[in-house]
């Protein structure tokens, strides 16, 4: 989903890139497989791939608040009218509508 939307859209693509860090990352589905394969077979109660995810489970309640909310939305109101120009009209990504014969 992560490819697709950043293959099509400038938007999201702009979206990731602005993340600090390692948030500006795309983890390979590869990555996520053997994670969650991993994650089974030792019956973990969470399974976070990246790793470092997991800290966020942690963090969430801090950004809910209004001294994070500010940081998380900032820019999000000319994103969101971006992605809907972007995609006005579509009711499919252009690979599902490519397999779909549309």
């Amino acid at each position: 989903l992560v490819r697709d939307g950043t293959a099509e859209f400038s938007s999201m693509r702009a979206a990731i890139e602005e993340m600090p860090g390692p948030l500006s990352k795309i983890t390979s589905v590869q990555a996520c497989g053997a994670a969650f394969v991993k994650g089974i077979e030792r019956r973990q109660l969470h399974i976070n791939c990246p790793g470092w995810v997991g800290l966020f489970r942690w963090l969430k309640p801090i950004l809910s608040t209004r001294v994070g909310l500010p940081l998380l939305l900032k820019g999000a109101d000319q994103r969101l009218a971006q992605m809907d120009a972007e995609t006005a009209g579509r009711h499919l990504n252009a690979r599902i509508a490519e397999l779909d014969g549309r």
